[in-house]
């Protein structure tokens, strides 16, 4: 793929940006559930629990691929308009409130139907632009719920590391590998996030996107820290990306975030 920094990383680092949007949203809405599995002072492992699901969950739609690719496009899509929907409805909420305007139950839920039935619509009818909007405003809505919903901090940071070391061996030696050699990535387009030839997984802007919104409870000064970190990882990634089809998104951008958020500590704390 030809390497074209001002195509694939400044939409992607100004894209980034509206994680703050969200993140003030979300801090109004005040229904958001705790996700824990596992009390202190275990906390961590939940993350661990956390990626025992994603690889089941991996493996029944693996079995499903090699079933029918119609069946699995039909459930993913399923899975796509439900996050839509259920994540559009939180932050239609936090925004009527943040403006203090009550609407109606109907004509609140007559939104979150539209911008669902917009998804649907640029999947129907591959309208990739839209798609790739709406899909990343989702993953990012996500990504804060998660930071806000799960607790612990050390939590996160295993979350964090682990997922990146999934994400490698997805990459070269399972499932993504064997998704994309059986699907040639048809089923999954729904998944990725396109700007112009590139494809950015929604996995990868979930936790882009917690991490920053973890930084912010550091100051402005962190979340500058994290999102050069992030912003050179995913420039490295790019560069890699000129030579091979397909690299795991996570361990670099998380890896340099991370140091980011070291040093800050190191700093400031």
């Amino acid at each position: 793929m030809k390497f074209k920094p001002q195509v694939y990383l400044f939409p992607f680092m100004l894209s980034l940006i509206t994680l703050i949007s969200h993140r003030v949203l979300i801090s109004i809405e005040n229904q958001i559930p705790e996700l824990r599995i596992i009390p202190e002072p275990y906390a961590p492992l939940d993350a661990v629990v956390f990626l025992t699901l994603t690889i089941l969950s991996s493996l029944v739609l693996l079995l499903i691929l090699k079933q029918s690719k119609v069946l699995l496009r039909l459930i993913l899509t399923f899975i796509i308009l439900i996050l839509t929907f259920l994540t559009t409805s939180i932050y239609r909420e936090a925004t009527l409130q943040a403006i203090g305007l009550n609407l109606l139950p109907p004509y609140g839920l007559c939104i979150d139907v539209l911008i669902t039935v917009t998804m649907a619509l640029s999947i129907l009818y591959k309208l990739n632009i839209v798609h790739s909007i709406i899909l990343f405003l989702t993953m990012v809505g996500i990504g804060c719920l998660l930071d806000f919903s799960i607790p612990s901090f050390s939590t996160k940071i295993v979350l964090l590391i682990i997922y990146s070391a999934f994400d490698v061996f997805s990459a070269y030696k399972g499932f993504l590998k064997h998704f994309f050699k059986l699907s040639s990535r048809d089923a999954f387009s729904i998944f990725l996030i396109k700007i112009d030839k590139l494809a950015v997984g929604s996995g990868d802007i979930i936790l882009y996107s917690m991490i920053l919104s973890l930084s912010l409870d550091f100051g402005m000064i962190a979340f500058m820290m994290v999102f050069l970190g992030i912003s050179t990882g995913f420039f490295i990634d790019l560069r890699v990306l000129s030579r091979y089809k397909m690299i795991p998104g996570l361990p670099i951008p998380v890896a340099l975030s991370l140091i980011g958020l070291l040093i800050y500590n190191l700093l400031f704390s």
